[in-house]
């Protein structure tokens, strides 16, 4: 009879590689050896080398082996199949073993990670090693490529009848925010987290145009120069800077030399938590790094802040004539006229208590 060995038990082989299959031919009685060649097949698709091969043995026992390399993965249960011919002596006869044939690993690397908000559907890339396989996209679990800006989980996955693979990542639609600034001082923030935010980075596309920024601390750290930190560009002698930094939680005035527009390109902050001090005397000069119009006092007092203000002021530059704006929680109604929170604007906000004002990018 005709036996094969591919392997204990049920062998495995991974796609791109071979293994090696003996087949063994025993006499079933007399004293004669079988001679001869056997030829191998299988039911899925797969290379011999070499087949047939020649038996060579002694005493009634003869083997030969052959190479088998799977052409593809097809069902991954390949039958293979040795078939001794016969000779003068003996019948023919065959044998046969079930090979395992797996997904060879493929290596994904992921790319278009960071992209710009501009409406339109965003989508990562992937290469593949070895190069050219199909790779298909989930974002967030949705084979759909997002269009808003915000933070997506990426999973990219071969789909590939031979090659497994898989890998995961992070895809980041930024957002712009783009503040009107007019000649002379303006109160502003922005509503995104700049992927740097280094202050010559974040002013960067108005540079050239504004002579100095200022900041306010407070904690009471610069209590010795009223609560104030600046940042004046070059030409000015950087020694004299206490503001190094700028992001989404803080109000801060620019002195524009002349009119431009101010565009910070960032992530969108969820929700941010914006500290509310009474060290500085109880003002604080902050942001509101939302993407919609929050009315007072609710904006506040329904966000963290309670009761515990009396006034938020706002400087709208672009109103000449009457550039101050007002809200006095405790006042007469008809001297208000800051009536909503708006994203661009920098606010100065007093506090009797310390808190944490908590403020949604998609506030309601």
């Amino acid at each position: 009879n005709t036996t094969v060995n591919c392997g204990a038990g049920t062998p495995i082989v991974i796609y791109g590689s071979d293994i090696t299959c003996i087949a063994t031919v025993v006499r079933g009685s007399g004293d004669k050896t079988p001679t001869g060649n056997v030829s191998w097949t299988t039911n899925s698709g797969g290379n011999f080398v070499t087949s047939p091969c020649a038996l060579s043995g002694s005493d009634g026992t003869t083997t030969c082996s052959v190479t088998y390399t799977p052409s593809s993965v097809g069902s991954g249960s390949h039958l293979i199949t040795a078939t001794y011919a016969g000779d003068p002596n003996f019948f023919t006869s065959n044998g046969s073993q079930t090979v395992t044939v797996n997904k060879a690993p493929a290596t994904v690397t992921l790319g278009g990670l960071t992209q710009v908000y501009d409406g339109t559907p965003k989508s990562a890339t992937a290469t593949t090693n070895p190069v050219g396989l199909t790779v298909t996209f989930t974002y967030n679990g949705s084979a759909t490529a997002p269009t808003d800006a915000g933070s997506y989980a990426v999973v990219a996955t071969v789909n590939d009848p031979n090659y497994t693979g898989t890998a995961s990542g992070t895809l980041v639609i930024s957002s712009t925010h783009s503040i009107p600034l007019a000649v002379g001082w303006n109160l502003i923030s922005f509503n995104v987290h700049p992927d740097n935010t280094a202050i010559a980075t974040v002013l960067s596309s108005i540079a050239g145009n504004y002579n100095l920024v200022y900041a306010w601390d407070a904690t009471g750290a610069h209590s010795a120069s009223g609560n104030w930190v600046k940042y004046a560009p070059p030409p000015a002698a950087p020694y004299a800077n206490t503001l190094s930094n700028l992001d989404e939680t803080m109000g801060f005035w620019v002195r524009m030399t002349a009119a431009d527009t101010l565009e910070v390109t960032g992530t969108i902050p969820v929700t941010t938590s914006i500290n509310l001090s009474v060290n500085a005397g109880g003002w604080n000069l902050v942001s509101y790094p939302s993407i919609s119009n929050l009315s007072l006092p609710g904006g506040l007092t329904n966000n963290g802040v309670g009761t515990d203000f009396s006034l938020v002021y706002a400087f709208h530059s672009n109103e000449v004539a009457d550039p101050w704006k007002m809200f006095n929680r405790t006042g007469l109604p008809y001297a208000n006229d800051l009536n909503q929170l708006s994203p661009g604007w920098g606010y100065w906000v007093k506090v009797n208590v310390n808190h944490t004002w908590s403020v949604e990018y998609l506030a309601e």
